[in-house]
């Protein structure tokens, strides 16, 4: 993986579904944000 920024991966990734998918709907209905911990922190 390309590190551009010199971030280096800190924590796990989490994922925390916004939208689940109802019977018959369509795959990308679905809705997953991702959050990772990166170092060095910029914010």
């Amino acid at each position: 993986m390309n590190n551009i920024n010199n971030l280096q991966q800190i924590t796990v990734v989490y994922n925390v579904t916004v939208t689940d998918i109802k019977d018959g709907q369509a795959l990308d209905t679905l809705i997953v944000d991702l959050y990772i911990g990166v170092s060095p922190n910029s914010l």
